[in-house]
């Protein structure tokens, strides 16, 4: 027997394919996080502004906005270049 044999082993393709539903998988789930906690905190941000703190609800809207915009600059600004 060879290094890394188990009871049951995954071969060439069914290993590529357990790989990419775990990587796809985990992109859903990240997203899904991502979208709860962007609706949670533009939902504070609006009930701060109704309750009148207005400063407080602009800087946290802005700043939840600002930090989406900035990750999702972040992971995808190597799309579409060659490996450097």
């Amino acid at each position: 027997m060879g290094i890394g044999n188990s009871a049951s082993p995954v071969h060439g393709a069914e290993r590529i394919d357990s790989l990419l539903v775990d990587n796809f998988l985990g992109k859903i789930f990240a997203f899904a996080f991502a979208f709860v906690f962007v609706l949670l905190a533009l939902s504070a941000s609006l009930y701060a502004a109704v309750q009148g703190a207005e400063w407080f609800a602009a800087i946290f809207g802005g700043g939840t906005i600002a930090s989406v915009v900035w990750a999702f600059v972040k992971t995808n600004s190597n799309n579409g270049r060659g490996s450097e």
